[in-house]
């Protein structure tokens, strides 16, 4: 079987439940959708999918491309959703390809589409890195998504939070909640 669409995952937390509400949304629009998990994979590994349009966690260079290429059979199309390449402004002093730039484009991955969830990573990547302007469309962050009427209960409301953790509800709180890799700034 040929898929329209295969999402190329890696940390559940930080990727699952955003792709699953992508794919729900394609496969109402009449797509074939796949979802391979390369974390338990290594141990794992099945056979290489037919699919028309990989969608990966990360595309950094020509060994990226070719890790997820490991999981397909010759797929041409790639879009980015960039889970791992987020930019801080500490990045900005190793912008340059050339000095190692950890969450930079290079090589083929620059011809692949990179969703960008704002102006900065869009101009960034056209700017330092030669992505092409249409290769770095500005979307906006799919969980935001989550934040639509139709999920209000799909997450534990304030009065039943404060309840389950005996927190005071008269006293200020603040919750940040990430999966990324700068959880602790």
């Amino acid at each position: 079987m040929t898929y329209d669409f295969t999402f190329i995952y890696e940390v559940k937390l930080r990727e699952l439940e955003n792709i699953l509400l992508l794919k729900y949304e394609l496969e109402n629009k009449g797509y074939r959708v796949k979802l391979l998990e390369t974390w338990e994979q290594n141990r794992y590994r099945s056979k290489p999918v037919d699919t028309r349009v990989c969608v990966a966690f990360a595309l950094y260079n020509d060994g990226t491309l070719a890790f997820m290429n490991s999981y397909l059979n010759g797929c041409k199309k790639f879009v980015n959703l960039q889970w791992e390449q987020i930019f801080t402004n500490g990045d900005k002093s190793h912008m340059n390809c050339s000095e190692g730039n950890t969450y930079g484009v290079t090589g083929l991955a620059r011809q692949a589409v990179h969703i960008c969830w704002g102006k900065n990573t869009s101009e960034r990547l056209i700017e330092y890195f030669d992505v092409k302007p249409a290769n770095a469309p500005i979307t906006g962050h799919v969980a935001l998504d989550f934040l639509r009427p139709e999920f209000n209960n799909y997450y534990t409301s304030r009065a039943e939070l404060l309840s389950e953790y005996n927190i005071d509800d008269n006293c200020k709180i603040i919750l940040f909640i990430s999966s990324f890799s700068y959880v602790n700034l």
